[in-house]
């Protein structure tokens, strides 16, 4: 005898906000996607997570601890947690939403850059 279920499953996708406005992007969210069911969760963030290697580099005569990524550590960030009904929203958010995630990243990238430049 075979049994078929029927399982409703909502696809979803993790966004990390800088530390402080998580919820006013998750009110943005479900201002511009009414379809969008937005948590805050606490998971491991595994790109951000690192911890101090002891292996000095000499940079300019200056000893500096280089830190490398670590997802053993346990370390927790507080993400948003945005499902839709099917798939078809999902791709919608993700193809609205991924020219403002670059335009972030490069911004943190460059503002990065100029602080380590600064602290040369």
């Amino acid at each position: 005898m075979v049994f078929k279920i029927i399982y409703p499953f909502r696809p979803y996708l993790y966004v990390a906000a800088t530390e402080g406005n998580s919820y006013a992007v998750a009110a943005y969210i479900t201002r511009k996607h009414q379809h969008a069911l937005v948590e805050h969760v606490e998971k491991e963030d595994l790109d951000l997570v690192s911890c101090p290697s002891f292996l000095p580099i000499v940079t300019r005569q200056l000893h500096s601890i280089v830190l490398q990524k670590n997802h053993l550590s346990g370390l927790k960030s507080q993400f948003l947690k945005i499902s839709f009904p099917s798939n078809h929203e999902l791709v919608a958010f993700k193809k609205d939403i991924m020219p403002q995630i670059k335009k972030n990243k490069e911004r943190l990238g460059a503002s990065s850059e100029y602080t380590t430049l600064l602290t040369e």
